[in-house]
């Protein structure tokens, strides 16, 4: 029933004060007047290092930016100072003086002068025409082209070539510049007439700086007027999984991501933001280096298995291809702005996945090898023999009769008759409670120089199963990426290809057989062979399912081709060429060997095969401008997009089989079952263009358009257009917001509205669709029947999207704070709509007016409570409160799908009876007959709520003491979802029948007057008891309101010392322990709430040791 776990008020209420906490601190603990962080203390000793370095790094304490005329001080001047906990003001006190040097502090600079000089504060107020010209590079001298620079309270700026260099004319004696870059830390520096410097940048710790990938670029979180959230490869790479998807969980706001099952390979759940189509698909966009990859659904399987078997849809997932080792970053792109130059695949937000890339340096090679177990988590308590026999007597004492040992009978119970009384196994143990083992071996090459740069890439990944069995899991990856520009930096491009091949051995069987009897006989006889029966008494071996094998094999190549050449400057020319192939080979089988010989008469072995060939084909040009445009700088993008993808499936059956030894091939079957083929082509054009305008920092505005023309739409309406718009101010950036609100270093308000669409529909579905299944030949020739009508006015289902946050940063910029609401509308809803039966067709495929609306709120936020040069502790938090609703649906109720959703409740609503209790009389569970005609009928379903997530999130602490580093991952949700009822109920695997049962049905009826919440056990399928159980699968009995928290990752390493690693001779080596999965705390009955589905493998815990060295 819906219950609610006493943790989750408190839980709930928890997070609710974190989130208060933290923002309540903001202004108290911002508010002073000593120019921030003067009175920290550190230590230091450098000897001989370059002064304008080493200013850098004590000013980097106390959260200012050096500035000084490069005459003043240049990289030639050299400095020494030894410090033990001495203030950061004492310690510029010290340098400063032994240079001849002195300095003043304004605003959040510390500006720089020779004694003699000027003074300091005077430097940006003297005048005089100039020409500055320099080289804006890395701390590795890399050049950084495209970096802004710009004089300090004017219009006039400039930004650098491919070659790092920029000219900058001017009026003033000794401008202030301020040089800035994505993912870097400005820098200011004051010059001079006919100075020419070089200024290098160093990679910005600053969580605003960090560089997130959006459409057809990259853009920092300081300046992006969109929602996206970035995974980098740091992250990615704690958590001990092979699937990469992995590591978003607990981690995204508005991305509940869930895998469907504990079985390796198996496919993961997510929506963005909310479920926005009734029919089609709610998964996102995903596009690996600029190829979207477009696969029927989440899984790749035909066949099905073991990894089949969930609540949800699961299988086997396309993302397995990819190895986790191999990406540096995952972003997930949520609000208008951020996807509606995707179109009409972007209703559903995007995930854009990145790759490693080469990086300028010497060849280096890294090595990483790791190994581990996986195990179930959590058992459910079972009933023990004594309590498992006590429940089946008492079962057929409720029916009136005894138990038999004469098979065919209707109290036939060879359990309680013909079986060992005080034999007691759990089987549950022997069947799932094994080990697994988990291998991982990586390997890279990399280097290159400033022109080209190259990496290569492979690894190997080998997994067993928890299963008595050898099934098992091999996966083997290689990747190699190129990057190369010409001597003059006009032409340049980018080259990556992937190969993957893996094969996964599952089974194909009900994953339900550890509720077999506890007492039930030996699986084995004493030769070894599979054991059927004792003293007469049969049963069917659980063992015999681990023999129905199901294989997977296969094999993607990704590739992709991005050349570029710049016209002009600030117009470059760039194309993306793109080409994913993916082929799948499946066989499962049932051998003789399988097969109850007690049961069946006559046994033969059938299998099955299935091939897939997906080929995905993508060409983008794209033209891209950027420049100065009314004192603030523009980026303006053109481009257009053409793709094609073609899908082909084959599956085949083989029956009569004599001998298991010729199932892997259709020669030895009796008969062959052909299954008609399958084949889908999808045709999809685009132009877009986006047009962003940045001025000074303050206002930013973004506008995308683009105009789709998709094959899956009738030829009426081909062709759609989608656009958005989006805006930030950055207020504090505002002189009046310095002053009204010293605590933040940070504020911006953005906003965005925007329409998308949805095409995820499948292929052909607006056209006449006949088909010949289930048809009967007439006169020899094979018939056809009607499946669907021509619509040619068949077209998209459309997301309005709109969005409105506040992001702030205080404490010097060690807390950041966003708050964001969404509203996403969406609309013109694809559906089958009945036709009359005169027609000769059932329904026709059309838009309706029916609206589904999400709302919610996204609430984040990362602190540094330490900050020290040997201790650094960080909290990531996100919490999510979702609302999902069906607004409108005119004409629902003449609908088939009146029984399935309600209008003003959420498209994921739960109908069913509501249970009224168990009967205190007749102790059989009994439902509220809403129409009083007394019997139970659809007409008597009632809103029992709905499975969509009250809230979820995640908190992430990531500590680093000297060489250690600790990192722990929480997630929580709170949801109704089925519980152990719903599973054994419409399996009709009844508490009282020849099943164990978890410990939780022992709160039975027995007798007149008994309160209870489990009606009386029954053994035969002709009682009461068992004709009301029928409609606990569609009752509030079935579900339970729950929630969890879960230590999802936990990882601990250690750096070992540069002294240490100098002498291996090696460049790095880094040692560590990974877990995944380790704890769920919950009040669900059940293995694991996360997978709610009882007869699914759970999630597994994983605990993984490692190496990596670098030499």
């Amino acid at each position: 029933m819906l219950k609610t776990p006493k943790f989750s008020g408190a839980f709930y209420n928890a997070l609710c004060l974190l989130f208060f906490l933290i923002a309540s601190v903001m202004p108290a603990m911002g508010q002073d007047n000593v120019p921030p962080g003067l009175n920290r203390r550190m230590n230091i000793s450098v000897s001989n290092k370059p002064l304008l370095s080493v200013l850098r790094r004590v000013c980097k304490k106390a959260d200012l930016n050096v500035v000084a005329a490069m005459t003043v001080i240049d990289d030639k001047v050299l400095c020494s100072i030894t410090a033990q906990n001495e203030t950061v003001q004492d310690i510029l006190t010290r340098l400063a003086k032994d240079k001849g040097l002195t300095w003043v502090i304004k605003d959040d600079m510390i500006i720089f002068s020779k004694s003699s000089d000027t003074s300091s504060a005077e430097i940006a107020g003297q005048y005089k025409t100039i020409s500055v010209k320099g080289l804006i590079t890395d701390d590795e001298n890399i050049p950084l082209p495209g970096a802004s620079v710009h004089i300090n309270n004017t219009s006039i700026g400039t930004v650098s070539d491919e070659q790092g260099n920029f000219v900058l004319n001017c009026n003033k004696k000794s401008p202030l510049l301020i040089i800035t870059y994505t993912g870097y830390e400005k820098q200011q520096v004051v010059v001079s007439t006919g100075d020419s410097i070089h200024v290098r940048l160093s990679r910005s710790d600053n969580m605003l700086d960090e560089v997130v990938a959006i459409a057809y670029g990259s853009t920092s979180r300081r300046l992006n007027t969109g929602s996206v959230i970035s995974i980098k490869e740091k992250e990615i790479g704690r958590v001990a999984e092979a699937n990469p998807l992995a590591a978003l969980q607990g981690r995204v706001a508005g991305l509940p991501i869930t895998v469907s099952s504990g079985v390796a390979g198996t496919s993961y759940t997510m929506q963005i933001q909310g479920r926005s189509s009734i029919d089609n698909g709610s998964e996102p966009l995903f596009i690996i280096d600029g190829i979207p990859i477009i696969t029927p659904g989440k899984k790749i399987n035909i066949l099905s298995s073991i990894a089949s078997q969930n609540f949800d849809d699961g299988g086997i997932s396309f993302f397995n291809n990819l190895n986790p080792a191999d990406v540096e970053s995952i972003d997930v792109l949520k609000g208008a702005d951020a996807t509606a130059i995707y179109g009409s695949r972007g209703a559903n937000g995007v995930v854009l996945i990145t790759t490693k890339r080469g990086k300028p340096g010497k060849m280096a090679y890294n090595f990483d090898v790791s190994k581990g177990i996986k195990e179930v988590a959590h058992m459910a308590p079972l009933l023990s023999i004594p309590q498992y026999l006590k429940m089946r007597n008492e079962a057929f004492s409720n029916d009136g009769m005894s138990p038999g040992s004469i098979a065919g009978h209707v109290n036939y119970a060879p359990d309680l008759t013909l079986w060992d009384q005080h034999r007691d196994v759990n089987w549950q143990k022997y069947l799932i409670g094994g080990t697994a083992h988990s291998t991982n071996v990586n390997a890279a090459v990399s280097g290159g120089n400033t022109r080209t740069q190259y990496l290569a890439s492979t690894g190997y990944h080998h997994e067993t199963s928890v299963f008595p069995s050898d099934i098992g899991y091999n996966k083997g990856t290689f990747n190699f990426n190129l990057n190369h520009k010409s001597s003059d930096s006009r032409f340049f491009l980018d080259f990556n290809i992937k190969y993957s091949t893996d094969d996964n051995n599952l089974y194909n069987a009900e994953f339900n057989s550890f509720l077999l009897p506890p007492n039930a006989p030996a699986l084995r006889d004493q030769a070894g062979n599979l054991n059927w029966q004792e003293n007469g008494g049969t049963f069917n071996n659980p063992l015999a399912d681990l023999l129905k094998k199901y294989e997977i094999k296969t094999d993607n190549w990704l590739v992709s081709f991005k050349p570029g050449y710049k016209i002009m400057k600030g117009l470059i020319f760039r194309a993306n060429f793109g080409y994913d192939k993916l082929n799948t080979r499946e066989h499962s089988q049932i051998p003789i060997a399988s097969q109850n010989p007690y049961t069946n008469s006559v046994i033969t072995g059938t299998a099955n095969f299935a091939t897939s060939k997906f080929n995905n084909y993508i060409i983008e040009p794209q033209l891209d401008y950027s420049g100065v445009l009314l004192k603030g700088k523009i980026a303006v993008l053109l481009g257009g997009s053409w793709q094609q993808n073609d899908i082909y499936h084959t599956s085949v059956s083989g029956e009569g089989y004599t001998s298991d030894a010729e199932l892997n091939s259709l020669a030895g079957a009796n008969s062959i079952i052909y299954q008609p083929d399958e084949r889908y082509y999808y045709r999809y054009a685009a132009v877009f263009g986006r047009f962003n305008y940045n001025y000074k920092d303050r206002y930013i505005a973004n506008v995308s358009v683009r105009r789709d023309g998709s094959s899956r739409f009738g030829p009426k309406k081909p062709y759609a257009t989608f656009g958005s718009f989006g805006a930030a101010w950055i207020f504090t950036n505002e002189t009046f917001a310095k002053n009204l609100l010293p605590f933040l270093n940070f504020g911006k308000l953005r906003g965005s509205y925007g329409i998308t669409g949805n095409d995820q529909i499948g292929d052909y579905k607006y056209l006449d669709l006949w088909s010949s299944l289930g048809v009967r030949p007439y006169q020899g020739v094979p018939g056809v029947q009607p499946q669907a009508l021509l619509n040619p006015a068949f077209s998209w289902e459309r997301n309005k999207k709109l969005e409105a946050a506040i992001e702030l940063s205080t404490l010097h910029d060690r807390l950041l704070f966003s708050i964001a609401y969404y509203r996403n509308r969406s609309d013109n809803q694809l559906l089958e709509f009945k036709l009359p039966s005169q027609t000769g067709f059932i329904a026709i495929t059309r838009n309706l007016p029916a609206v589904i609306l999400n709302t919610g709120l996204e609430l984040t936020a990362t602190i540094d409570l330490i900050k020290h040069a040997g201790f650094n502790w960080t909290l990531d938090a996100n919490l999510t409160v979702p609302s999902n609703k069906l607004v409108s649906y005119p004409g629902i109720e003449n609908s088939s799908y009146y029984a399935t959703y309600a209008v003003g409740y959420s498209v994921n609503v739960i109908k069913g009876y509501r249970s009224t209790g168990v009967d205190r009389n007749t102790g059989l569970y009994t439902f509220k007959d809403v129409d009083k005609d007394n019997r139970l009928t659809t007409a008597d379903h009632q809103i029992l709520g709905n499975s969509d997530p009250k809230y979820y999130g995640g908190i992430n602490s990531s500590t680093r003491f000297h060489q250690f580093q600790v990192d722990i991952l929480l997630e929580f949700k709170k949801q109704t979802v089925p519980n152990y009822y719903y599973a054994a109920f419409i399996s009709s695997q009844l508490p009282g029948f020849a099943f164990n049962q978890p410990t939780l049905v022992l709160d039975r009826w027995q007798n007149p007057g008994d309160v209870s919440n489990v009606q009386k056990f029954t053994a035969i399928a002709s009682s009461s008891a068992y004709a009301l159980a029928q409609n606990i699968p569609f009752s509030d009995i079935a579900y339970s309101n729950t929630g969890y928290l879960k230590i999802r990752n936990v990882s601990v390493s250690y750096t070992m010392k540069e002294k240490v690693v100098k002498s291996l001779k090696l460049k790095s080596l880094h040692i560590y322990v990974q877990g995944h999965n380790l704890f769920t705390f919950t009040g669900y009955n059940g293995f694991d709430p996360e997978t709610p589905y009882y007869f699914s493998l759970p999630p597994l815990r994983t605990i993984m040791a490692g190496l990596q060295l670098g030499f």
